[in-house]
């Protein structure tokens, strides 16, 4: 387990199958080498905002092509993720950046609104990047810019114990509290429920009705 690396399926992935489909996203198709690429151009941007090996970066955002992205980019940079719940309020939102001292927040179109206040508020936080879609509000680095004026950087390849994310969850009468994994606990999770996906699929392989016809009875008259 001390070897397991999150961006370590892309790099495989980006060199045997260069050309398949890795994402697509309402009309935008991107192959695992052009993922590779951008994940790597985000990846030295974050570097060039000051992001340092094991600093947090919070992504508030819906799922979208530039999410898996920025995701792999953090790691890639040496980052640890903090996924925002976007159904917070802001406090709570707040707390959960100040609380492990994120420094630099994704948002897109829907939650960019709030972000005035959230920089309010915050103690830590100090860079936003916008990753929706049209004009970029003041004060924020447009996504799509800081890719193309970036140049691919090395894989920082944070590995094992190291950490990797901060998922913060909650009961429904608690404050919200920091769950820290490392590159292979998500690792483990990831191959176990490939592992699981696989038995599944050899199960209803070997238990679906068999379509043969039974061979007559050579003796038979």
């Amino acid at each position: 387990m001390s070897n397991l690396c999150l961006t370590q399926p892309l790099h495989r992935a980006a060199q045997r199958y260069p050309n398949r489909v890795a994402v697509d996203f309402e009309g935008r198709t991107t192959t695992y080498a052009q993922l590779s690429s951008r994940v790597a151009c985000m990846a030295s941007a974050l570097r060039k905002l000051h992001l340092k090996e094991g600093d947090r970066v919070a992504l508030l955002s819906q799922n979208s092509d530039r999410f898996v992205e920025f995701l792999y980019a953090v790691w890639w940079a040496g980052g640890v993720v903090n996924p925002i719940d976007i159904r917070w309020s802001e406090w709570e939102i707040v707390r959960a950046l100040d609380d492990c001292q994120t420094r630099i927040l994704l948002v897109d179109g829907m939650s960019e609104s709030m972000v005035s206040r959230l920089a309010d508020c915050s103690e830590h936080l100090v860079t936003v990047i916008y990753a929706g879609d049209g004009h970029v509000p003041s004060g924020m680095f447009s996504y799509e810019q800081l890719i193309q004026e970036s140049k691919p950087g090395a894989d920082i390849r944070r590995s094992g114990d190291q950490l990797a994310a901060i998922f913060y969850s909650s009961g429904s009468r608690e404050s919200a509290k920091g769950i820290m994994l490392s590159h292979a606990n998500l690792m483990s999770s990831v191959l176990g429920g490939l592992s699981n996906w696989l038995q599944r699929k050899i199960l209803a392989y070997t238990l679906r009705p068999c379509s043969i016809r039974p061979p007559r009875c050579l003796c038979s008259r």
